[in-house]
């Protein structure tokens, strides 16, 4: 711990301990609560959220639900097109209560989040074609490409890029930016930090790649560049900006992309967190808010 805990803040060192210590080995995915976890998480999220001053309301985005935060002093044009993590089987839009409105906060936009629906009820593509439709709809009120930036984690980080991936294929216009936070982007999990730093890990189980292919995937093609992203032709994306963590499995998803986007002409660029853990950003740590800063940042240089 002590090469840990000069690398990073006192808070997340504690953190850690905390999170390494209740880490769940193998889940069994068969007979796992998975709403219960889901709603579990969302309380805890909530209980750091500073909502006061937003206005909230949902939307049916063409048969999809979606959360609608308009932020005050926020530019009315201006949109975070935000999708939650949970490995296909845990989140809600909720989980973006902290973490995604201080980001549209500091960057002064608004904020509309996907509820999609997920395993183990239903299976690939169900959730990456939600997350397009809500994103089609976006511009079909009149929201113009230019205006929405994208922004996910985990298994929203996978979505976020697969939304453009479709929309590309479909001819629909691209959003001005994309920021990907630890993405899964090949959902073979065949790249080495899966095992290599699987010890590491603190947030997912051992048996992930097993939850993912076994409840979503279903036997569907992993190289399929809809459902793992890295597979895509990135040609003409729009400037993208990763962040991920030395101390989680699905580093090398975040640096073998970067380094695609980068031999493909994509302007993409990297944040490496040493010591830190999986989608960290959703507890509040000065590391937390820190990112924030970067993404906010990054949101206003690139999507003027």
């Amino acid at each position: 711990m002590s090469n840990r805990k000069s690398l990073i803040s006192n808070e997340a060192a504690q953190m850690f301990g905390i999170l390494q210590s209740y880490r769940m080995d193998r889940v069994d995915y068969d007979h796992y609560d998975f709403k219960s976890a889901t709603k579990a998480n969302t309380e805890s999220i909530n209980a750091i959220s500073n909502l006061s001053d937003c206005d909230i309301t949902w939307v049916d985005a063409d048969g999809v639900p979606a959360e609608k935060i308009l932020i005050p002093g926020a530019d009315p044009n201006q949109y975070i097109y935000y999708i939650h993590g949970g490995g296909w089987t845990n989140g809600e839009p909720e989980w973006g209560h902290f973490c995604a409105v201080e980001i549209a906060k500091k960057s002064g936009r608004n904020l509309i989040s996907v509820h999609y629906r997920y395993a183990p009820e239903y299976a690939y593509p169900t959730s990456h074609e939600d997350c397009f439709t809500v994103y089609n709809w976006m511009l079909k009120q009149g929201i113009a490409s230019e205006n929405i930036v994208f922004l996910g984690e985990s298994t929203g980080g996978n979505l976020v890029f697969s939304t453009a991936v479709i929309a590309k294929r479909e001819h629909a216009p691209l959003p001005a930016a994309i920021c990907s936070i630890s993405p899964v982007m090949d959902l073979s999990f065949s790249f080495p930090s899966y095992t290599e730093r699987m010890d590491r890990e603190v947030i997912l189980p051992r048996n992930q790649k097993e939850i993912v292919q076994a409840l979503y995937v279903k036997g569907a093609d992993t190289k399929d560049p809809v459902m793992s992203p890295y597979y895509a032709d990135f040609t003409g994306f729009p400037p993208v900006y990763l962040e991920v963590s030395t101390e989680e499995m699905l580093f090398d998803d975040s640096i073998r992309t970067h380094e695609k986007l980068l031999r493909q002409g994509v302007d993409s660029r990297l944040k490496v967190w040493e010591g830190m853990w999986h989608t960290f950003y959703q507890i509040d740590l000065p590391e937390s808010r820190q990112a924030f800063k970067n993404i906010a940042s990054f949101f206003r240089e690139t999507a003027k």
